[in-house]
């Protein structure tokens, strides 16, 4: 199995070091290594990480100078010696399983794998689960909602990621999506059916303080890249394989109402006019009582109502820099 690069960006995350630590201890071999690219942290991160340094020949520090995120994940990207490189964020815990998991689904084609993760609230609490799609059409169309591929679970092929132009500055605070559909373009996304992220929400993060921004580079990237049509077509080709492979994993009925949303918005936005009625309204019908018997879906804010006599999903899109 292939030697794996984790990049970890930091700055003033002394709060959180011990916890991020143990938590890579748990998933690192002992021929992966550890970039942790220190973006001007002045709160005593540095000491702590540059003391791990000398005492682990896994790890190595190097320096952003407070330049800012995008630029502290391609300089990482840039120096690190291996061809997989895992994303991870200090205020995040992982299963301890996760770099083993991802790496048993690398692959010639594949250019990115993900995973299911946990929403974790200020003060601990499980705030639930988001799903990931799992097969590669399915998480290309899920990019819609930006929701579903959470920047910190991801595995990247660093060969790919370079080709495509790496991290850009221009999509800040977005850069993560910009990324996922560039890669979309050259390569297979997918995702692991398992929990391996425990992603906990934080008032100072990126996501949290420029929200709006967020969203207006979004829907911006949407327009300007967005989901291919192939894979919108794929979807719809291989529907009914997708939903029963969906049955034989943990929250099948979550997978399948995202599904369902995802293609919907995707479909929206198809300038060919993709007939997402005739395909996909009964299938909507049929899963909509499943929102009757799915706690986890009130728990994360997602209301069923009425349009035009059908049942859909309405969201709050949720993105992670």
């Amino acid at each position: 199995m292939p030697s794996i690069s984790v990049l970890l960006p930091i700055r003033n995350g002394i709060n959180y070091f011990e916890r991020a630590k143990l938590s890579l201890l748990k998933n690192c071999s002992s021929l992966d290594e550890i970039l942790i690219v220190d973006d001007g942290s002045s709160d005593g991160s540095s000491r702590l990480i540059s003391n791990w340094e000398k005492q682990d020949s896994r790890v190595k520090v190097v320096q952003g100078y407070g330049r800012g995120l995008v630029n502290a994940l391609n300089t990482g990207l840039n120096l690190t010696t291996n061809d997989w490189v895992a994303r991870v964020d200090i205020d995040d815990t992982y299963a301890s399983n996760r770099l083993k998991t991802q790496r048993e689904l690398i692959s010639d084609e594949i250019v990115a794998i993900f995973s299911d993760y946990r929403i974790i609230g200020s003060e601990g609490k499980n705030l639930g689960v988001i799903t990931s799609g799992v097969f590669p059409e399915a998480v290309s169309v899920s990019l819609i909602s930006s929701q579903r591929t959470a920047h910190p679970s991801v595995l990247i092929r660093k060969e790919a990621v370079l080709s495509v132009g790496g991290y850009r500055i221009e999509d800040f605070p977005a850069e993560d999506l910009s990324l996922w559909f560039r890669l979309s373009r050259i390569g297979k996304l997918i995702s692991s059916p398992s929990v391996l992220l425990n992603y906990q929400l934080n008032p100072s993060s990126v996501s949290a303080t420029k929200e709006n921004e967020m969203n207006f580079k979004r829907n911006q990237l949407i327009s300007e890249i967005g989901v291919q049509r192939s894979d919108l077509l794929s979807v719809q080709e291989n529907w009914q394989f997708i939903i029963d492979a969906y049955d034989k994993l943990d929250f099948p009925a979550q997978r399948k109402i995202l599904l369902l949303r995802d293609f919907y918005l995707a479909s929206k936005l198809d300038k060919c006019g993709l007939n997402f009625n005739k395909y996909l309204i009964p299938f909507a019908l049929k899963i909509s009582a499943d929102l009757r018997t799915y706690p986890e879906v009130a728990k994360l804010s997602f209301e069923k109502r009425k349009r035009k006599n059908q049942r859909i999903i309405n969201y709050k899109p949720i993105s992670f820099a």
